[in-house]
């Protein structure tokens, strides 16, 4: 006996037409799509669902073997070392499978974008006065972590580094160089897409305060409320409908806070 074995038609039936009606839906584009979905799948140790969508990557070529390596990559902020590694072994299986030939181009060059201090300062999203700390914090640990934290995650970023400064400054230090100046200023992803892949991994590991954080992150840097709501829909196919509907749930409370007056 094997596992298909132990599904019936009727189940097989209309679960297949449930996936094929979220794979219908053109709000993401299957670039994003494929991306938000590999990276949930890594965050939850699904090393089987993580295969079927690398190869189903390779075969539509809808996305470019660094943006799959770094949704992979980014998972180990959320979920460890551990599960971003398992994900690693399935993405070098299937790169060996199937002679993913772009693996093999220098995918550790330009990692790091160049930056301009004048220039990003202009676009920081949270000003002295709703944090008053910024500039010393700043000044001392340095503005390309402090940078993309006040840019690209304006809703956590302030209350985050404000804890672990008062905490334990050389771990802050160590958290800003590692995750913001080190992680999420790397080229291979745009901001947007970056952001959204954090929705998935947060909501499949269950992680729903963080979730909707990341979700008002996104909608400041760019993305439509459609497309975030399109995140969690997905979510129902990867990481169930419990945490995908809660997750839609606090999305609406949140949306409808940014409307009140």
């Amino acid at each position: 006996m094997q596992m298909e074995d132990l599904i019936d038609d009727h189940y097989r039936e209309v679960s297949g037409e449930y996936e094929r009606y979220l794979a219908s839906r053109t709000i993401l584009d299957l670039r994003t799509r494929r991306l938000a979905a590999i990276g949930q799948c890594t965050a939850m140790g699904e090393t089987d669902g993580l295969e079927e969508l690398l190869r189903a990557v390779h075969a539509e070529n809808s996305a470019q073997f660094v943006e799959v390596r770094e949704a992979i990559l980014q998972a180990c902020i959320y979920v460890g070392r551990p599960r971003m590694q398992r994900a690693l072994q399935t993405l070098l299986k299937v790169v060996t499978d199937l002679n993913w030939t772009s693996a093999g181009a220098k995918v550790g060059a330009g990692a790091a974008a160049e930056r301009s201090f004048a220039v990003e300062k202009k676009h920081w999203r949270v000003s002295t006065v709703q944090f008053p700390a910024r500039d010393s914090l700043v000044e001392k640990y340095g503005w390309k972590g402090m940078g993309m934290g006040l840019t690209y995650q304006p809703n956590n970023f302030p209350s985050a580094i404000s804890r672990f400064h008062a905490l334990d400054e050389v771990f802050a230090q160590k958290w800003l160089d590692y995750v913001h100046e080190g992680m999420y200023a790397r080229c291979f992803l745009d901001h947007k897409t970056r952001t959204l892949i954090m929705i998935a991994d947060c909501i499949g590991v269950n992680e729903l305060g963080q979730a909707i954080l990341h979700m008002a992150n996104a909608l400041d840097i760019g993305a439509t409320r459609q497309e975030v709501y399109e995140i969690c829909i997905q979510s129902t196919q990867y990481a169930g409908m419990p945490a995908a509907l809660t997750c839609t749930r606090l999305f609406t409370e949140m949306m409808a806070k940014r409307k009140a007056p």
